[in-house]
């Protein structure tokens, strides 16, 4: 079985974020920090346990971005993919735009799976799951909580809101968008960081594809609520937090 795991590298969200107003973009501070997407780790985990149940199974992670992003491509291995694909590209890169070179890259290779995390931390949009999956024109599942496989079929379970599931079954190759708490991601092995360290990428390096859309500008979100806060002693607060959730109904004491 040949698994592909869709992985990102982002930014660490801890850090402070302003707004270049003449580049409108993104100004980062000095020497930020940079990971792989928390949401990716889970398809990266779900791909290795279905290689322990069938042990010829070969993954392949694949990213897109620039030179530093193969940093997460030497944790996938580290965590136990067997190789990786870099396309290359410098600028920010949206979901249609990843998905079309990731689907206009890898076309003519074969994967039977395609998995990737539910979003990305920084976007937080969900967009490159279903985007591929038309790029390929394969099937497509989102929030999957469950799977398994059985021959040349996946039996999945996604998640619904209000706490309800459902169940498919669904013809391979595929492509499927797994939730968070699938499962528990493994640490990397030190071994095999250190022999990722010494790995050699395929890589790509296409132009940045058009594909209609474009960015016009970016802002912070604007304040809607205000916060209170309560000062004194324990007991004093206390008693300012009764009186507000009293005055709001919140009690009925």
């Amino acid at each position: 079985m040949q698994i592909l795991v869709c992985i990102k590298q982002i930014p660490d969200m801890e850090m402070e974020f302003n707004l270049d107003r003449d580049s409108g973009w993104l100004d980062t501070p000095s020497n930020p920090e940079y990971k792989m997407n928390a949401f990716d780790e889970y398809a990266v985990e779900e791909a290795l346990r279905i290689k322990q149940e069938f042990p010829d199974t070969e993954i392949c992670v694949v990213t897109v971005g620039p030179q530093r992003s193969r940093e997460v491509l030497q944790r996938a291995l580290g965590m136990g993919a067997d190789q990786g694909i870099h396309i290359q590209q410098e600028n920010h890169t949206s979901s249609s735009q990843a998905a079309e070179l990731i689907g206009g890259n890898l076309q003519d290779k074969y994967f039977d799976l395609i998995l990737t995390g539910a979003m990305s931390e920084d976007n937080m949009q969900g967009l490159l799951p279903p985007l591929l999956a038309e790029r390929l024109q394969l099937p497509v599942l989102n929030g999957v909580v469950q799977l398994e496989i059985q021959a040349d079929t996946v039996r999945i379970k996604r998640e619904l809101e209000g706490g309800y599931s459902e169940k498919f079954q669904v013809s391979l190759p595929a492509v499927l968008s797994l939730q968070s708490g699938i499962n528990t991601p493994r640490y990397p092995a030190l071994s095999k960081l250190l022999k990722a360290k010494q790995a050699e990428f395929e890589t790509f390096n296409p132009e940045e594809p058009k594909t209609g859309e474009k960015l016009h500008c970016l802002q912070k979100p604007r304040q809607i609520r205000k916060g209170l806060w309560l000062e004194g002693d324990i007991s004093s607060k206390a008693e300012q937090l009764f009186k507000i959730l009293k005055q709001k109904n919140v009690l009925s004491l």
